[in-house]
């Protein structure tokens, strides 16, 4: 009962640090390609050519093709992009038409009168065809990451 105890208090310590932010300062200066700043207000904006130096973002506005610049405690949020998810929907993709591809040779091997297609190929050109469709689909979603998050009110 006492290891039943510590395990959830363990686990109910993790996720409350987990959920914790830390302070955020950005020693020297970080670049990054694209960015999306919001704002308490509700507002947004995509940014290019953005970077932050110290306190200090400045970027090029995609919708206006100007230079901006704001202090790091006018924004509320900034998230960064990290490429797209291709790597993430392939593997989805192959697993769910591989694992398809293996149930329904269950059901060609239930049949008596059907010897069905071979085993290997089959589950082989399933999974790749799913890894192929899911790299496609994931190769159109952006991959973001929450940078900055400004806490005080």
């Amino acid at each position: 009962m006492k290891k039943i105890c510590f395990i959830i208090g363990f686990i109910g310590f993790a996720i409350n640090a987990s959920g914790q932010t830390a302070s955020y300062r950005f020693p020297g200066e970080n670049k990054f390609a694209k960015a999306k700043i919001f704002f308490r207000n509700n507002n947004r904006i995509e940014v290019s050519n953005f970077l932050i130096k110290d306190d200090h973002l400045t970027f090029v506005n995609k919708a206006t093709s100007q230079k901006g610049e704001y202090n790091l405690d006018e924004v509320y949020i900034i998230k960064v992009s990290e490429g797209n998810k291709a790597g993430e929907y392939a593997l989805i993709g192959g697993a769910s038409l591989g694992a398809s591809a293996a149930i329904s040779l269950v059901s060609f091997d239930s049949d008596v009168y059907s010897s069905g297609p071979p085993a290997g190929p089959w589950i082989a050109g399933w999974t790749a065809g799913g890894l192929l469709i899911g790299a496609i689909v994931g190769a159109t979603q952006e991959k973001w990451k929450t940078l900055y998050v400004n806490e005080k009110e």
